[in-house]
C-alpha cells in the first residue's frame, strides 16, 4: 500500500517534486500541470496514485493536492473491513485527515444491512464507494442536496431531489432511515461556498437545524433510524457553519424524542482519530480552512472532535 511505501518513494522521487525556481514566477496551476504531465511521463502509475505520492512529498498537508484521494483511499480501507478500532485509531491510517474518515465508516457500521427507503441528506453518500456499499446496495436511496451535484448516480437507482431541509416534499412516514453526514451545521447558515449564483443565499438563522430534526422524525417509518454525525466541541459560529455544543445536543434529543438512543464521540489527539467520552471533547476546537490562518502539525484538518447520534424513532 502507499502509505508504506512513502518513505522509499520520497528519497528517490524527491527531485522530480520540486518547482524549478523560474516555475515560481509564472501562473500557479499552468506550472502544475507542466509538473504532473512531466512526472506521468516518468512514472506510469495512475493519476490518483500520483497525487498521493504528490500529496506525500510535499509534506501531507491538509486540502492540497491529493489529499482528498489519499483520505477517500483510507476512507475505503475502514469501510471495507468491519470496525475495527485497533486499525482505526492507527496513527499512520488518520493522521492529518479531517473528520470524514470517522463518519463515513461510523455511519455504515450502525446502517443495518435489511432493505428499506434512505434518504441522504446532505449528498455525503453520493460515492460509488458508498452506493456499492454491502449496507447501501440493497436499499432505494434518495439523494436531497440543497444544489445539484456533478457526480450522478442515477444509473445506480439513487434518485436526487434538490431543496431545503427545513421545508421536505416528503410525506409523513416515508423513510426507514436518515442519513445527515455534517450536514446539520450548515442549516441556516452561509450556503455560498456551496451553491451556485443562482441560488445562492446568506441567511443569519443557526438555529434552523431544529426544524430539520422535526422533519427527519415526520418523514421516519415507527422504529426508523436516523444518524447524524457534526463538529463537537466549544460552540462557535464560523458564518458558513456552526460548531455544536453538549447543550445543542440536547436540544437535538428533546425536539427528535427518540424511543432509543446513542451518543459516540470522536477526538482528534496526539496525530489520530480516537475513540473519546463526551467531557473530553467538549473543549475542542475547529480548524477553518476558509480562514487566513496558516495550518501547523498541531492542529486537526477541520474538526477537533465530533459527535455521532443514532436516533430511533
Amino acid at each position: 500500500m502507499l502509505i508504506f511505501w512513502r518513505v522509499n518513494c520520497r528519497a528517490k522521487l524527491k527531485k522530480y517534486f520540486v518547482m524549478p525556481p523560474r516555475f515560481c514566477t509564472q501562473n500557479f496551476w499552468q506550472s502544475k500541470a507542466i509538473l504532473i504531465g512531466f512526472c506521468k511521463l516518468l512514472f506510469p502509475i495512475n493519476v490518483r496514485d500520483f497525487k498521493i505520492l504528490f500529496y506525500f512529498l510535499r509534506g501531507s498537508k491538509p486540502w492540497t493536492l491529493g489529499y482528498t484521494e489519499y483520505k477517500f483511499y483510507i476512507i475505503k480501507i475502514l469501510c471495507s473491513h468491519v470496525f475495527n478500532l485497533k486499525l482505526f485509531c492507527s496513527k499512520k491510517i488518520t493522521c492529518f485527515l479531517d473528520e470524514r474518515v470517522v463518519e463515513y465508516p461510523w455511519v455504515l457500521s450502525r446502517l443495518p444491512k435489511k432493505p428499506g427507503r434512505l434518504l441522504d441528506a446532505g449528498s455525503c453518500l453520493n460515492f460509488d464507494l458508498f452506493i456499492n456499499h454491502n449496507k447501501l446496495k440493497n436499499k432505494k436511496i434518495c439523494i436531497f442536496n440543497l444544489a445539484p451535484d456533478a457526480r450522478c448516480l442515477q444509473s445506480l437507482g439513487v434518485s436526487y431531489i434538490w431543496g431545503d431541509l427545513r421545508r421536505l416534499p416528503f410525506k409523513k412516514s416515508s423513510f426507514d432511515f436518515v442519513t445527515c453526514i455534517s450536514t446539520l451545521e450548515h442549516i441556516g447558515m452561509n450556503n455560498s461556498f456551496y451553491t451556485t449564483k443562482s441560488n445562492r443565499k446568506i441567511v443569519k438563522m443557526p438555529f434552523d437545524f431544529l426544524k430539520v430534526i422535526k422533519n427527519f422524525r415526520y418523514i421516519l417509518k415507527k422504529e426508523g433510524l436516523c444518524l447524524l454525525t457534526f463538529p463537537f466541541g466549544k460552540q462557535r459560529n464560523l458564518s458558513w457553519m456552526r460548531i455544536f455544543s453538549a447543550d445543542d445536543v440536547l436540544q437535538i434529543l428533546n425536539t427528535f424524542q427518540p424511543s432509543l438512543f446513542t451518543k459516540t464521540f470522536f477526538i482528534y489527539k496526539n496525530f489520530s482519530w480516537q475513540l473519546c467520552s463526551e467531557s473530553e471533547a467538549i473543549f475542542s476546537g475547529y480548524y477553518d480552512f476558509h480562514s487566513r490562518i496558516k495550518w501547523h502539525k498541531g492542529l486537526p484538518a477541520a474538526a477537533g472532535a465530533v459527535c455521532c447520534l443514532e436516533l430511533k424513532k
